[in-house]
């Protein structure tokens, strides 16, 4: 009888700490409210709607690595308002949600031009020299990669800059589940892309995202579909970081901070709502 009295209480004790440490947690949780409004002329309701998407969707993917507890997105004329909650400050989250992440397409160079280059060691007029970096697993190890550089001429002036993307997808397919990364345009884009590829079948097409190259795979024949495929990228934090930059779109107007608040150095408040989705 003493032990089964011993039990009741030990559990009964560890059920009182577990709701002690989440009442504490929940008072713990703090609120910052980021507030943004266009900078310069508001955008039609079609790009509203689209700035409002693409918000919501750097609130899960940054929210996720900043370790936002919740976080929503509502638009009230002319300002969105942002509401994230956690256990420290988010004011440096501004930055992040209104970066410009421009997804750019270059063509490559023929071999006359990195010929050039190799030769003369100058880089042709019209050109600039980037560097790819290609990461593999090696074999037997254990998330030990082996990397090779390639070093690459792109035309100055991007070929297309990627600003309305219906729909992103990742998957992993094959025997080797390899990472493939699908891109779906809408009907502006396709259209553009369908020409590029069209003019420009057997040369490469460079993917670059605020400065970095990805990948340049060689045009295979014209597109016209609007969905367009990656496959080459096989070592997967690197497809995963494509993947999860292409999902957070590049916004279609600039924003510029209104107010944040608490300021940035001020300690949040206690937030009244501490659960939830890291967006919505």
């Amino acid at each position: 009888m003493k032990a089964k009295h011993l039990f009741l209480l030990t559990v009964s004790l560890v059920l009182l700490i577990v709701a002690v440490i989440g009442a504490m947690s929940v008072l713990m949780i703090k609120e910052t409210v980021i507030v943004l409004t266009f900078d310069g002329d508001t955008p039609d309701e079609a790009g509203v709607a689209l700035t409002h998407k693409i918000l919501a969707e750097r609130v899960k993917a940054f929210g996720a690595l900043c370790d936002v507890r919740s976080g929503t997105v509502e638009y009230s004329d002319p300002d969105f308002v942002i509401a994230l909650r956690g256990h420290k400050d988010f004011s440096f989250f501004s930055e992040l949600l209104l970066k410009e992440n421009e997804t750019r397409l270059y063509l490559v160079a023929g071999e006359e031009a990195h010929d050039a280059l190799d030769s003369v060691g100058r880089v042709p007029e019209g050109f600039e020299q980037h560097t790819i970096t290609h990461e593999l697993l090696k074999l037997g190890s254990w998330g030990e990669t082996h990397k090779t550089e390639e070093a690459i001429l792109l035309r100055k002036e991007p070929q297309m800059v990627i600003s309305r993307v219906k729909a992103v997808h990742m998957a992993r397919n094959g025997w080797f589940r390899a990472p493939v990364i699908t891109i779906e345009f809408d009907e502006q884009q396709s259209a553009e892309f369908a020409a590029i590829t069209k003019e420009h079948v057997g040369e490469r097409l460079a993917v670059a995202i605020e400065g970095e190259v990805f990948t340049a795979p060689e045009i295979q024949g014209e597109i016209t579909d609007g969905v367009v495929q990656i496959k080459n990228i096989i070592y997967f934090p690197k497809a995963e970081k494509l993947y999860n930059l292409l999902r957070i779109g590049a916004l279609p107007a600039a924003l510029k901070v209104v107010e944040i608040e608490p300021p940035p150095g001020e300690e949040p408040e206690p937030a009244e709502i501490a659960h939830g989705p890291a967006a919505s």
